[in-house]
């Protein structure tokens, strides 16, 4: 990690969707600064649509 991102106030982890991933990449990566998952989130509208879709392939 670069020097100046351990300086950082506090840092944000790339979105995964492996925690084991992100407690390896903790652990390789240490830091003082608190450490945030980092979220996707889906707008309302694409969410629908997503969900429809999945509804529709599940039956």
């Amino acid at each position: 990690m670069p020097a100046w991102k351990r300086t950082a106030d506090f840092l944000f982890s790339q979105v995964s969707f492996s925690v084991e991933a992100q407690l390896r990449w903790r652990e390789e990566h240490p830091a003082a600064a608190p450490v945030y998952a980092g979220v996707h989130l889906i707008p309302v509208s694409r969410y629908r649509d997503v969900e429809s879709r999945l509804s529709a392939a599940l039956r």
